[in-house]
């Protein structure tokens, strides 16, 4: 959205909070702008609006693989999930695709065929911190296998 400053308020506080993540804003865009400037602001805006949903996943794949099993981190786990079929989404760094390429196509590959997931490749600002906590490679999963123990008899 673009106006200016006092009608993006106004207009954040008509809209329904859930689409919050859904704006970006930008009181730079007027109606004097050339359609060669409007197109260049929409095309930061929609990179814009790329980076933070792939955070947004990536803190999803953080907070959920250890605590609650909808999500791995790494290679070891992520491959297992891969085989077990129930990978949903596979995130795969920048990063991890230039060390090892045949690694990430493995993973990309087997993501798309066997397990009809999303498969989305990080950016270098993302991907870096997908490089540290998980060594390039995550999945956010269909579901968990929970693992045998005196609650859960397997």
């Amino acid at each position: 959205i673009g106006v200016t400053r006092e009608q993006i308020a106004a207009l954040r506080k008509a809209l329904p909070g859930d689409l919050d993540d859904h704006l970006i804003e930008d009181a730079s865009l007027q109606d004097d702008l050339t359609k060669a400037q409007l197109t260049a602001r929409i095309e930061q805006a929609a990179m814009e609006f790329s980076d933070r949903r792939l955070g947004r996943l990536l803190d999803e794949a953080i907070e959920n693989a250890p605590a609650r099993g909808d999500a791995c981190l790494g290679q070891p786990a992520t491959e297992r999930a891969l085989r077990e079929q129930r990978v949903r989404v596979l995130l795969v760094s920048s990063g991890l695709q230039q060390r090892d390429p045949d690694l990430a196509d493995r993973l990309v590959t087997d993501a798309l065929t066997d397990n009809g997931a999303t498969v989305h490749l990080l950016p270098r600002e993302i991907g870096e911190r997908l490089d540290r906590e998980g060594d390039g490679v995550a999945a956010l999963l269909h579901y968990r296998i929970r693992k045998p123990g005196p609650d859960n008899p397997g």
